[in-house]
């Protein structure tokens, strides 16, 4: 509900939210240019000595007025021109006329009312009311996916779009919480839903003292205001005898006897008043220059937000199907939660929400996530969750464990467990397990024992919901449809091929995208004919065709360079090995990305240690290449002849040259010398462990025997220095991709 809560409006009104933000943004600049042509507000003085100094320098003066910021204007009386003027404080002398410059007189009716009088401020209170409920929704989900309030600040993860919009959404959203609130509060004001305090004025006083006028140096009232706390000073007309003078200040208002100096009759301002006249300041800045700056930087963030924040949504819609009768959370008899990095977790969730609907149980399906502290009505809690990386979990799933320590679910809340993976990874269901141990942890009585599904087993799924239909007493038919990622055309336009034998060869294959006939602003926006957002490390799915699964692997490029790359060596039949080295030059893929943020350098300019083996060495040439920082990158790498499959030679030299790679170690399996890169490591063992010791990370990319060697090795070196593979695992410094 939250999230819907906090995407809907943002989508629907992103085009008139950006419209306020950034003319908010313009508006938050005059401030600071009149800070910086004013300069520093006088303070210290009396408005008396003001005045005086004023009226002896202006002819005619019936107003002076002073703005937070510290600007004093003065407007004059018809016989001298009726202008308003700008003056200087310190000497009464005029700086020139005052006249609101056009461009910000027309950004702020921009701002207030889009132009439509009271129609347009209307909109606009609904602007500010949506922006007050994305930021505060928003820190509210994002606490929840970081697994914690303490964890807020943490590095996030998922992709560059929910990257980006977490990190401008941390960035902007004081500013937008305290802009939002003080617009929604001052809309409040102008359609008199809120008091402001204005319609409190003092009594105009009866009589006043008759005699000559005091010199205004010698009004007492005024004299007793300081120059920072006046607001207006209205005199009356010279021919008007028993005239006062209208005095307005911070904290009130009031008459002043001319003869005399005294106040004839004041009014303190309510709390009311004092109320608007605080949230009017932070609101435009008056007064608070810097405070304005920083605002302005805020909401500039915001079209940002808008745009990452739609993809986000966009992508999450084309991931997750369409739930037929999916009830309430808490009018659920049966809870089903799905922790899923792609589309295939879903496919089967979907289909055990379509079987129990269809027994007549009322079920909520939503993510992991969205786990609620508690459910009114919920006997049962189903999880389908997959496993992502070295046994994380998926990002839907990444607040799950979090949010259950605070949850109360008991006894009463039967769960099972069903866990997805590929049997040929270690940490194969690993997160599956933890949620598992968990969940018992939480008092929740078992339903059904921890099953898996090796690599979308339909027969392991189909037990599984036998099972369940035993328990249930109900017969249900789970037959899960397969969700293909949305797929893209990319063209083979460079191979390079290493090996000596065809049946062994490896190739380095760069593909780019295939422009899509009826091109338009459209298809662009929504990416449908240019390249997705990827990084070194994430995975390009190629689908080999005839229905058959995808195969991942690992990209050696980003975005930015206009192409995808990828190593593929040939395997005895290798399906998709062997169709894409036959794939002629021109030739056309199926293909989609999946982002893998799990694997790569952290932020910083700490040490890289990168291991890899064989077609492993994509993603860690990837990392080099972009290191233009020129981090301290050591590669260790093994292949099998140093003749013949040396990928990446010329270029790694070329890095070693450059300084983006310090230091390259090889082995090669066959040949003089017969080593492999365990070897390699465990001859550097003392530098490796300086390297650590600093703050260095591992990244280990190539098939799961050699990473398994390549963890053994690093065990042992690490234990002189009281570490190990797992300690470093859960701090981030230690990331297998392994296949």
């Amino acid at each position: 509900m939250l999230r819907k809560l906090h995407s809907w409006p943002g989508v629907a009104l992103s085009v008139l939210v950006m419209v306020v933000a950034l003319s908010g943004a313009t508006l938050a600049l005059q401030p600071t240019l009149t800070r910086l042509e004013v300069g520093s507000p006088l303070q210290g003085v009396s408005a008396a000595t003001v005045a005086s100094r004023i009226t002896q320098q202006v002819a005619g003066v019936e107003l002076i007025e002073r703005a937070p910021s510290g600007e004093v204007r003065v407007t004059v009386d018809a016989k001298h021109g009726g202008d308003t003027l700008r003056v200087d404080p310190r000497t009464g002398a005029v700086l020139g006329a005052y006249a609101p410059g056009a461009f910000m007189t027309w950004m702020r009716d921009l701002h207030r009312s889009f132009f439509s009088g009271d129609m347009g401020r209307g909109v606009s209170g609904v602007v500010a009311l949506v922006m007050a409920l994305l930021s505060l929704s928003g820190v509210v989900l994002l606490a929840r996916k970081m697994g914690g309030w303490r964890k807020l600040l943490a590095r996030s993860t998922g992709d560059r779009s929910q990257r980006w919009h977490s990190a401008a959404g941390r960035l902007s959203v004081p500013g937008l919480i305290l802009l939002s609130v003080t617009g929604l509060y001052m809309s409040g004001v102008t359609f008199g839903l809120i008091d402001d305090g204005m319609a409190l004025e003092p009594a105009y006083p009866s009589q006043v003292t008759q005699g000559p006028h005091a010199a205004v140096a010698d009004l007492k009232a005024l004299k007793a205001v300081d120059i920072a706390d006046l607001r207006e000073l209205e005199f009356p007309k010279p021919e008007d005898s028993n005239g006062v003078i209208t005095l307005r200040t911070a904290s009130g208002d009031g008459y002043v006897d001319q003869a005399s100096g005294e106040w004839l009759g004041y009014q303190a301002h309510t709390l009311a008043r004092q109320v608007y006249e605080t949230v009017y300041q932070l609101h435009t800045g008056e007064g608070y220059w810097w405070l304005s700056l920083l605002c302005g930087l805020c909401v500039s963030i915001v079209p940002l937000l808008a745009i990452t924040g739609t993809l986000i949504w966009w992508q999450r819609r084309t991931l997750t199907p369409t739930l037929r009768g999916n009830v309430g959370a808490q009018q659920a008899d049966t809870v089903v939660l799905v922790g899923s990095q792609s589309a295939n977790t879903w496919a089967f969730a979907s289909a055990v929400h379509d079987a129990l609907t269809n027994a007549g149980h009322a079920v909520h399906t939503a993510t992991m996530n969205s786990l609620q502290p508690r459910y009114r009505q919920a006997k049962r809690l189903l999880v389908l969750t997959s496993t992502y990386g070295d046994g994380h979990a998926p990002d839907s799933a990444s607040a799950f464990l979090a949010r259950l320590q605070h949850a109360q679910l008991g006894p009463e809340v039967a769960v099972a467990v069903l866990g997805f993976g590929d049997s040929r990874f270690k940490q194969f269901c690993a997160y599956a397990q933890r949620v598992q141990d968990a969940l018992s942890d939480a008092g929740c009585s078992t339903l059904l024992p921890l099953a898996t599904v090796d690599r979308g087993d339909a027969e392991a799924f189909s037990k599984w919901g036998d099972d369940l239909a035993e328990q249930l007493g109900v017969a249900l038919h789970l037959q899960p449809v397969r969700v293909s990622m949305p797929t893209r055309s990319l063209e083979l336009i460079e191979r390079v091929v290493y090996g000596d034998t065809a049946e062994t060869s490896t190739a380095v294959m760069r593909f780019a995208p295939v422009p899509r006939p009826g091109r338009n602003l459209l298809s662009w926006l929504l990416r449908k004919d240019r390249l997705p957002a990827f990084e070194p490390g994430d995975l390009l799915g190629v689908v080999p065709g005839n229905g058959q699964e995808a195969r991942l692997y690992s990209i050696a490029t980003s975005r930015s360079d206009g192409v995808v790359e990828i190593c593929v060596r040939r395997h005895v039949q290798g399906l998709c090995s062997g169709y894409l080295h036959t794939l002629p030059l021109g030739g056309r893929i199926e293909a989609f990305v999946q982002q893998h943020p799990h694997f790569r350098p952290s932020a910083g300019q700490a040490p890289v240690i990168l291991v890899g083996a064989g077609t492993g060495i994509g993603p860690l040439v990837g990392f080099i290449r972009k290191n233009h920082r020129a981090r301290p990158i050591n590669l260790y790498w093994g292949g099998r002849s140093a003749a013949t499959d040396f990928l990446y030679e010329d270029e790694l030299g070329t890095y070693l040259e450059d300084g983006r790679l310090n230091h390259l170690s090889t082995a090669f399996s066959r040949g003089a010398e017969r080593a492999y890169v365990q070897d390699r490591i465990r001859a550097d063992a003392l530098k490796l462990q300086a390297l650590i010791q600093s703050g260095a990370q591992v990244l280990v990319c190539g098939g799961r025997e050699m990473a398994e060697s390549v963890r053994q090795v690093f065990d042992g070196l690490l234990a002189p220095i009281c570490l190990n593979v797992e300690a470093l695992n859960v701090q981030g410094r230690y990331r297998e991709d392994v296949f």
